[in-house]
C-alpha cells in the first residue's frame, strides 16, 4: 500500500491522505485531480476487495472558507446511501424472528387502521411501494420528521398517489419515517439504537443520531452552483424539482427544510433513516463488503428476497426508470449502478455513492461535502471514479 498522512499543506493547497495498494492507484490519482482542478472541494474514497481494503483516501477542505482539511476521522452526511443501511437493520429484525415482512402497518400501528395504508407491508414500503412518496405541504414542520409516528399521522392524511402496494416511486423522505413507525411498532426499537450496535460490533464509522463528540468532526456540506453544472446531470428530473406541485418537488421539498438544515444540531441528532446517516467513506465500504459475506446474518434466502428487484419501471419521482429491491437500487439502463448487473446500492444527495458487486468482490463508498444537483444515480465524479476502478481489476 501506498500512503500519505497529510490531506493538506500549510500552504492549504489541496492534498490526498490515506493509502492504497499499488494496482488501485488510478483511483487515488482520479482524486486528487477532482480535488486540485476544483472538480470536488473535499472527498473521501474507500474500496474493499475480497475483503481488503485497497483504497482509503481522503482529502481537500472540510469548509467553503477552505481552512479546515478533510481528514481521516471527518464525518460528512450520507443522506440517501443509508436507506439500505437501515433496511438492513429491519432485516435482522426480519431474521431474528421480530418482525416479519408481510405483516401489515394496520396490525402493528392502530393509527393506519381505516387507511389506504392499512394492509402496506414491509417489504412494500421497502421497496417504494408504499404510495405516499411525498407529505402534504405545510402538515408539518421540517423539524417534526424527528418523531416518525408524529409525521406518519401527517403523510397518512392525504390520499396516497397510487394503491399501495401497485405501483413504484422513490420516497425520499417518507421512507424513513414509514420504515422508523413500522420498526417501533413491530419491535419497539427503531434503526438508531440497531446501528450502533451493528457499527459497534463491526468496527464501523457510521451513526443515525449524532452524539455532540461526532458532530465536531462533522464537515460543512456546501452548495453545487447551477451555473456549475457539469454534463450528466438529469435535466428532466430538475425540471420537475423545480416545477411547484409537481410530485417531485413535494417528494423532496415537503415539509420545506431550513437554509443549511444539515449543519443544524436538530438535524444531525436526529435519527431520520431516508436521508442522515453520518459517517465515513470507509465505514459505508466496510458496510457494503460486509453485506457481500453476511455480516448481519440474514441468510441467503432473505439477502436473494432483499435484492431481487421488486420494483422497477418509470419512476414518477426521480422521472426516469429505476429498480429497487427491499431498500437497494438495482441497476437499469436509464439508472446505472456500479460494475455490472448484479451490484446493488444507493445515491446520496449530491455524489455520494455506495455499492456492492458479489461478482467482482467489490465494496465501494465515495462521499463528497459539495453537492452536485441534479445527480441521481451518480455524480460525474462518481461515474468517473467508477469507470476508473473497471480499469483497476
Amino acid at each position: 500500500m501506498t500512503a500519505h498522512s497529510d490531506p493538506t499543506d500549510r500552504f492549504m493547497r489541496p492534498r490526498l491522505g490515506g493509502r492504497w495498494a499499488r494496482a488501485f492507484a488510478p483511483l487515488a490519482e482520479r482524486l486528487f485531480r477532482a480535488l486540485v482542478e476544483d472538480e470536488a472541494l473535499g472527498a473521501g474514497l474507500c474500496v474493499v476487495r475480497r475483503g481488503e481494503v485497497v483504497v482509503d483516501i481522503f482529502g481537500g477542505f472540510a469548509d467553503r472558507a477552505r481552512t479546515r482539511p478533510w481528514g481521516r476521522d471527518s464525518l460528512v452526511c450520507l443522506f440517501s446511501a443509508g436507506k439500505p443501511v437501515a433496511a438492513v437493520l429491519a432485516l435482522q429484525a426480519v431474521a431474528a424472528g421480530e418482525a416479519s415482512l408481510a405483516t401489515p402497518l394496520g396490525a402493528l400501528w392502530a393509527p393506519a387502521q381505516g387507511t389506504p395504508a392499512a394492509e402496506l407491508t414491509l417489504a412494500e414500503l421497502l421497496a417504494h411501494r408504499s404510495g405516499y412518496p411525498a407529505f402534504p405541504e405545510g402538515a408539518l414542520t421540517f423539524e417534526a420528521l424527528a418523531d416518525a409516528p408524529k409525521a406518519l399521522h401527517a403523510l397518512l392524511a392525504q390520499a396516497p398517489a397510487w394503491a399501495p402496494g401497485t405501483a413504484h416511486g422513490y420516497h425520499p423522505r417518507s421512507y424513513g419515517t414509514l420504515l422508523e413507525t413500522w420498526l417501533l411498532a413491530a419491535t419497539g426499537e427503531g434503526v438508531g439504537p440497531r446501528l450502533e450496535r451493528y457499527a459497534a460490533a463491526q468496527g464501523l464509522e457510521l451513526a443515525f443520531g449524532l452524539s455532540d463528540s461526532q458532530r465536531a468532526r462533522c464537515v460543512s456540506l456546501v452548495p453545487g452552483s447551477p451555473q456549475r453544472l457539469p454534463p450528466g446531470v438529469d435535466a428532466d428530473f430538475l425540471t420537475a424539482l423545480a416545477t411547484p406541485g409537481s410530485l417531485t418537488a413535494r417528494a423532496f421539498g415537503a415539509p420545506k427544510a431550513p437554509r443549511g438544515y444539515a449543519g443544524l444540531p436538530s438535524f444531525q441528532q436526529a435519527v431520520l433513516p431516508a436521508m442522515n446517516l453520518h459517517g465515513t467513506a470507509q465505514g459505508l465500504a466496510k458496510a457494503y463488503a460486509g453485506f457481500l459475506t453476511d455480516a448481519p446474518g440474514l441468510g441467503p434466502a432473505l439477502w436473494e428476497t432483499a435484492l431481487a428487484p421488486r420494483s422497477q419501471g418509470f419512476d414518477p419521482v426521480l422521472r426516469r426508470e429505476t429498480a429497487f429491491g427491499l431498500g437497494f437500487m438495482r441497476p437499469t439502463a436509464q439508472t446505472p449502478l456500479g460494475l455490472g448487473p448484479r451490484s446493488f446500492g444507493h445515491p446520496g444527495a449530491g455524489g455520494t455513492l455506495a455499492f456492492a458487486d458479489p461478482d467482482a468482490g467489490v465494496a465501494f463508498a465515495l462521499a463528497v461535502n459539495r453537492q452536485v444537483p441534479g445527480a441521481i444515480a451518480s455524480s460525474p465524479l462518481g461515474q468517473a471514479l467508477v469507470e476508473t476502478l473497471t480499469h483497476c481489476l
